[in-house]
């Protein structure tokens, strides 16, 4: 079977990714894997979803300049990962929104820290990191986007969550935050 599709489109001119496009593989290294996909504007569901041997990641999307949307549960499921890399999508500055449930059941990811740090999010699905048990920090996660809402069930089940430094961190057009955002996070700072 299939264990690496390191750089596998990086520098080609696709312009979308459908839905499930690598759905419960067994690859393990996803390392650049549409990096530079300078045309790509749109990715549907679930395109990593259930990947659970997926351990790499590195600037999987970086420089897909184009990049406006990532469809619901993009990584949901990939218990194989202890870290997502921060410059996951570095260069994406266009991106602006993201589906539900982005992360959730990435049970053994331990933080989510500066992912999201650019300007052009400004809308996110629901349960974003709904059930990622052991994330203990989500530090500046959300800083310096457009982000005008932060949606229900975010946080739910993130039971190991301590700290939350600088999460939405100069978000000036956030206006709404849900009802029982932080509710099951028990330690929060």
């Amino acid at each position: 079977s299939v264990s690496s599709f390191f750089y596998t489109f990086s520098h080609s001119s696709i312009q979308s990714i459908g839905n499930s496009a690598f759905e419960g593989c067994n690859a393990s290294n996803f390392d650049h894997v549409f990096f530079n996909c300078d045309s790509l504007v749109t990715i549907g569901d679930d395109i990593f979803a259930d990947c659970a041997n997926a351990n790499n990641f590195n600037a999987a999307f970086s420089s897909c300049s184009l990049l406006t949307t990532l469809g619901d549960r993009t990584f949901a499921g990939c218990i194989g990962m202890t870290s997502f890399p921060t410059d996951m999508f570095s260069g994406t500055n266009n991106l602006s929104t993201v589906g539900s449930e982005m992360f959730a059941g990435c049970s053994n990811v331990t933080s989510f820290n500066s992912f999201f740090s650019f300007a052009g999010l400004d809308t996110m699905g629901d349960g974003m990191f709904r059930n990622c048990t052991s994330a203990q920090t989500f530090i500046g996660t959300f800083q310096f986007t457009s982000l005008t809402a932060i949606p229900s069930g975010t946080f739910d089940n993130c039971t190991a969550a301590t700290n939350f430094t600088n999460l939405i961190r100069s978000t000036s057009t956030l206006q709404t935050v849900s009802n029982d955002l932080f509710s099951d996070c028990t330690l929060a700072n």
